[in-house]
């Protein structure tokens, strides 16, 4: 979590950077930013003037892994495709939308993007689960293993 709050930290403190003029500063938060993000600045939120550093998809993908990850260290649940699929539909659903021609907005964008981060990390956790389930099926395999 720590890596997606930078990046919303970041997203901020490029365009105030810009704006006090630390142009270099700003510069090192586009150029890195630009590597996970178009930065259309159409798609983007502005402050003080300036774009921020991530579109407001990218953005909500970022609060969304936060938001979740945070909701699940306060009261844990079980993580199910069901739920993944569930956080997955409406941010696909808004990214089609804007592919057959229907414009969306920021806001929906950025609300998107959260449902996206979200299942995200479902996603991640899911993984995780299946790759530990395995492993620990190996490992008792072998332990029981006799002669090994």
């Amino acid at each position: 979590m720590g890596y997606a709050l930078y990046f919303v930290v970041g997203a901020f403190v490029a365009p105030h950077a810009a704006h006090t003029h630390q142009f270099e500063l700003a510069d090192q938060y586009y150029g890195l930013f630009a590597a996970s993000c178009q930065q259309q600045a159409s798609r983007s939120f502005w402050l003080e003037g300036y774009p921020l550093a991530l579109c407001a998809r990218c953005l909500g993908n970022y609060i969304g892994f936060i938001s979740l990850g945070l909701l699940w260290l306060i009261k844990p649940q079980r993580i199910t495709p069901k739920l993944f699929l569930l956080l997955l539909v409406p941010g696909l659903g808004e990214k089609i939308a804007e592919y057959l021609g229907w414009a969306g907005s920021n806001e929906a964008r950025l609300v998107a993007g959260m449902f996206l981060g979200g299942a995200i990390l479902s996603g991640l956790a899911l993984i995780c689960h299946f790759v530990w389930r395995i492993w620990n099926k190996y490992e008792r395999e072998k332990i029981s293993c006799p002669g090994a």
